[in-house]
């Protein structure tokens, strides 16, 4: 079995998922299942361009810009996104408040996240600098996810 078989099968069932929601959303109208899409939509393209970065499976080469790209502020916006989704989803706002406010200060943090690696583009930092960053800066939300996770 190829090493990238779970791959494609995580694409294909995003794939699924992603048809999946756009019926709901459309049916429904709420706004959280724009958010899941979001979600689904920006991991679906982080991992595809993560395994066409290795196996060439797009009909076009990527550079290294665009990887640099479509890889830390891809993901992290898919994270975004699916709080988001949860706090729309749970009804967080009226049912707990508190937890509501913890999640958007979160939020904040993801935000400025996405919006500070590709600002940093340019600058093409080394690698360990950029490593370091990106390590303490999800290392400390992961911090404050889990927190507002467990309230």
């Amino acid at each position: 079995m190829p090493e990238y078989f779970f791959h494609l099968l995580f694409l294909s069932i995003c794939l699924f998922q992603i048809v999946f929601i756009i019926l709901q959303w459309l049916l429904y109208k709420r706004v959280e299942y724009g958010y899941y899409l979001l979600y689904l939509v920006s991991s679906s393209i982080y991992i595809l361009f993560r395994v066409n970065w290795v196996i060439q499976i797009l009909p076009f080469k990527q550079d290294v810009l665009t990887n640099e790209v479509l890889d830390k502020p891809f993901i992290i916006f898919a994270i975004w996104m699916y709080i988001r989704f949860g706090y729309h989803f749970l009804n967080l706002k009226q049912l707990q408040p508190k937890v509501y406010i913890a999640a958007k200060r979160l939020e904040i943090g993801y935000t400025l996240l996405v919006i500070s690696l590709i600002v940093l583009l340019p600058f093409k930092l080394n690698y360990n600098t950029a490593a370091t960053i990106f390590l303490v800066t999800t290392l400390s939300l992961a911090i404050l996810a889990t927190i507002v996770i467990i309230q």
